[in-house]
């Protein structure tokens, strides 16, 4: 029986092939492909002045939310030792290299994580969670406004979940279009007895994020540059 998938590790890198994407909720071969891949990850070594460089890439032009399946699906916990500097993601629209081994049909995806050198300094002592997919999605969601539906619901819950109790000012800030780059959408909808954030970012095809330690602030401070590199290819 012919495989699936191909997993290739090195001490610093992992690479990864398939016939099919990885899913939010993954079956049979590639819920053991993810696991596989989330333990090979898990293993790489954090190397000193090095942050990971994470990749998927596939000819497939249809929307992926890269940030989900690079970081979501596979795990915070498998990442957390290797970014502890920070974490660069990228989707790009083309398998860099050809599997080692014959697939069961085409190799159309691949996953690649290694560790890169990056400039800023070290700070040692620093908890190594990872934090970066939160502040990708609170950084999409603060480009969007929302559009209105269940303003006065999201706003409410949304009231509680921080402690304020202004609900009119949060549904103005929510629908509040002065840097809605990503359009008017609705980013924040009621789920179950709460709400959950869904920001349109699956456009979003390269993110670099640099941890800093040691600053003078009290609070998480997020800096963020939008380019449009206009590269979405199709086949």
């Amino acid at each position: 029986m012919r495989l699936s998938s191909c997993i290739e590790t090195i001490t610093s890198s992992v690479t990864a092939w398939s016939t099919a994407r990885i899913p939010f909720e993954p079956k049979d071969w590639l819920l053991e492909f993810r696991n596989q891949l989330k333990l090979a990850i898990a293993r790489l070594s954090p190397v000193d002045g090095r942050t990971l460089y994470a990749e998927f890439g596939s000819p497939i032009s249809k929307c992926v939310d890269v940030e989900n399946l690079l970081i979501y699906y596979i795990g915070p916990t498998q990442l957390s030792n290797v970014t502890t500097r920070g974490l660069v993601f990228k989707r790009s629209y083309q398998v860099s290299r050809d599997c080692p081994v014959h697939l069961s049909s085409p190799a159309l995806h691949q996953y690649e994580c290694l560790l890169i050198d990056v400039k800023s300094p070290s700070f040692e002592g620093q908890d190594g969670r990872l934090l970066a997919s939160l502040s990708f999605e609170l950084t999409a969601s603060a480009l969007h406004c929302h559009d209105g539906s269940n303003i006065d619901y999201v706003s409410r819950q949304l009231g509680k979940n921080l402690g304020l109790s202004d609900d009119a000012l949060i549904g103005t800030l929510l629908e509040d279009s002065s840097y809605a780059l990503f359009g008017r959408t609705n980013p924040l909808y009621p789920y179950r007895n709460n709400v959950k954030w869904n920001p349109q970012d699956d456009y979003c095809t390269y993110c670099s994020m640099k941890s800093l330690y040691g600053l003078p602030l009290r609070n998480l401070k997020i800096d963020c540059h939008i380019c449009d590199f206009s590269q979405h290819d199709t086949i």
